[in-house]
């Protein structure tokens, strides 16, 4: 996969997380013109979330993969860059 292909899937899986979660707080905003069941909100939160998470991840794909169109030295730095931010990243999320 190109870095190309991952800018643009990052970027249409933070949009669909977006409105996922605008559609969220419409919801739950007073004067929401019908009435809302706490089951509703578990199709567009767990949208929002899974396509925020894959944004992410393709984000770190991308730069990864950036460092490779350069050299092989620079290729080996934004994996590693990449790798341990991911780490990181999935340490501070478990609970």
């Amino acid at each position: 996969m190109s870095p190309f292909a991952t800018v643009f899937l990052s970027a249409c899986l933070f949009l669909i997380s977006v409105f996922a979660m605008t559609n969220i707080i419409m919801m739950t905003t007073e004067g929401y013109p019908r009435k809302v069941l706490e089951s509703d909100l578990s199709l567009p939160r767990g949208i929002g979330s899974f396509s925020f998470f894959l944004g992410i991840i393709s984000l770190l794909t991308m730069i990864a993969m950036s460092g490779w169109t350069k050299s092989k030295k620079m290729g080996i730095f934004t994996t590693i860059v990449g790798i341990i931010t991911l780490i990181l990243m999935l340490s501070m999320t478990s609970v």
